[in-house]
């Protein structure tokens, strides 16, 4: 990956990201910078809960793939995701 890639993602806020018009399993990736604020703040909590924790994995799962398909939102859910999961 070349350094551009790299200072890109580095520096990729959320509300950068069209998600209203990046496409996903069941129409537009509308919902996905809910999804990710929700999920790390369900992370950092000292306490969190399990469950909920699970759902959201599954919603943003859901969307990113379906039938072996990764949609154009995906690429960029993954940039957040492995931020969370770095923290």
């Amino acid at each position: 990956m070349n350094e551009q890639n790299l200072t890109y993602i580095e520096n990729l806020k959320l509300k950068d990201v069209p998600w209203d018009r990046l496409s996903c399993s069941y129409g537009t990736a509308e919902l996905f910078a809910q999804i990710l604020n929700t999920l790390t703040k369900a992370v950092t909590k000292s306490k969190f809960d399990e469950k909920e924790l699970s759902e959201l994995l599954d919603d943003i799962f859901g969307e990113c793939e379906y039938q072996e398909t990764f949609w154009h939102a995906t690429p960029f859910a993954l940039v957040f995701l492995v931020r969370i999961y770095k923290s």
